[in-house]
């Protein structure tokens, strides 16, 4: 019986070209034990080979009906973790990054993607490049809305709490922010609404 070490030899011999008789010599073992390990290893070589070479068998197809439950289960799946979210977030909750992002990408997927708008203009036949562009700005504005609608989500959580031990409308806060930008207001006391200039500073201040 060759030890593992005896058989390495062997192969390493035998590609540096030496004889069996030279093999045997040198390794102090019989040609009989020398042709036995070829033997072996060339029959391992040719089961191999013919393993490789045997042909896949097909892997069974599935059906429509199969592949469209499965296409259910995996919507109703996605669905389910969405509803979680929306319970998660309206309970108050702060959801992970991980959250955050399958949550995006869950409505991207389902509410406004562009595939699913490119879809359903070739389904109307109104494929022009011209629709497409400003199908695909709208698009980019309502990601962008949506962005910022979870954005202000976690900021109300973050600072409501404030605005409420100070007796502080967070509303109206937000609705002068929004209006000091739109109206291209840099200084607060040009905010025609005197009356909440003073909550507007405590927050500044704050």
């Amino acid at each position: 019986m060759l030890s593992k070490e005896e058989k390495n030899k062997i192969d390493e011999m035998l590609q540096s070209g030496t004889t069996v008789a030279e093999i045997s010599k040198k390794l102090n073992i019989s040609r009989t034990t020398v042709y036995s390990y070829l033997k072996s290893k060339r029959e391992v070589g040719i089961v191999k080979k013919e393993q490789k070479e045997q042909v896949k068998e097909p892997e069974p197809k599935i059906s429509e009906e199969t592949r469209e439950m499965i296409d259910e289960k995996a919507v109703k799946r996605d669905w389910d973790q969405f509803a979680e979210l929306i319970a998660k977030i309206e309970s108050g909750q702060i959801l992970t990054s991980n959250e955050l992002y399958n949550f995006v990408q869950f409505a991207k997927k389902h509410f406004f993607t562009q595939d699913i708008i490119a879809q359903k203009m070739v389904q109307e036949g109104v494929e022009k490049a011209s629709e497409k562009s400003l199908m695909t700005k709208l698009n980019d504005i309502i990601e962008d809305a949506f962005s910022l609608a979870m954005e202000m989500h976690y900021l109300k959580m973050q600072y409501e709490p404030f605005c409420k031990e100070h007796d502080i409308d967070f509303k109206l806060l937000v609705r002068n922010a929004l209006k000091s930008y739109v109206d291209g207001v840099t200084n607060y006391e040009e905010l025609h609404e005197g009356e909440d200039l003073e909550d507007i500073k405590e927050i500044l201040q704050y």
